[in-house]
């Protein structure tokens, strides 16, 4: 594959709603960017829901976030939220916008409208149903022929890590090294779990941290919590590794 030389923006704006997993998966392109392009400044959008996550992941990033959720309402259902997403994009000012999601959502198309002179870049084309561009249309100006043209070609069957390292391929210019998802854990975060493993007798190395629910967002994802039951009573019996149950707090019943 040939690789176009780069062209470093002064201002990136990427674009990435989605949640927790997709984040972390995506941190290996933050890390890359920030070292290749130590002058860019570079800002990340999310879901404000999210914010939490960003201590653990590269420093040099500025994130912006909204209460804008484009996985479960639509462009129409928070004005107030909308607006002052607009009022921080047009602040902004970027000079190259990414769409950094495969699978996109109105918010993209949105704030592509807000950025028409900026470079715009699309992991994967731009695909979006005709109900969503219906609303759209009756609230911003959209050309959509004109909104992330410059395509990334990847596979839809691919593993996130895969289009994630090609979309930084693209970025840059050149290769990039093949960095797997890496979090960034404070030392008072290092010393909570010491204390928690020891209030519940585990030793480090001989035990499995394990989220049998993950129900809270994608209900049809989870694993039946009997399967569960069967894996974790296997390396107890066969490996002596106990587990730890893990999960957000209304998932406790399961």
């Amino acid at each position: 594959m040939t690789l176009m030389a780069p062209r470093v923006p002064k201002k990136l704006l990427i674009i990435r709603p989605d949640a927790y997993g997709d984040i972390v998966l995506f941190q290996p392109v933050l890390q890359l960017l920030r070292e290749t392009w130590s002058q860019t400044e570079i800002v990340v959008l999310i879901q404000e829901r999210y914010a939490d996550l960003t201590p653990l992941l590269p420093t040099g990033i500025r994130w912006l976030t909204t209460k804008c959720d484009p996985y479960r309402t639509g462009p129409t259902t928070n004005p107030p939220a909308l607006d002052a997403l607009q009022h921080e994009v047009t602040k902004f000012a970027p000079d190259c916008v990414v769409a950094a999601c495969f699978d996109k959502t109105w918010l993209e198309a949105v704030v592509a409208a807000w950025t028409p002179t900026a470079r715009q870049i699309g992991l994967g084309p731009y695909k979006l149903d005709m109900i969503s561009r219906i609303l759209l249309d009756k609230l911003v100006s959209i050309e959509w022929p004109n909104i992330y043209r410059e395509i990334v070609p990847v596979d839809a069957d691919s593993l996130e890590w895969d289009k994630n390292l090609r979309l930084a391929r693209h970025l840059t210019g050149g290769e990039v090294a093949p960095l797997r998802p890496r979090l960034n854990v404070p030392e008072k975060a290092h010393q909570q779990a010491r204390k928690l493993l020891q209030t519940a007798a585990l030793k480090s190395g001989a035990f499995v941290a394990c989220c049998p629910a993950g129900v809270s967002k994608v209900s049809i994802k989870a694993w039946p919590a009997a399967r569960y039951g069967e894996v974790l009573a296997w390396l107890e019996k066969k490996h002596g590794h106990r587990a730890l149950l893990v999960g957000h707090e209304n998932e406790r019943d399961i």
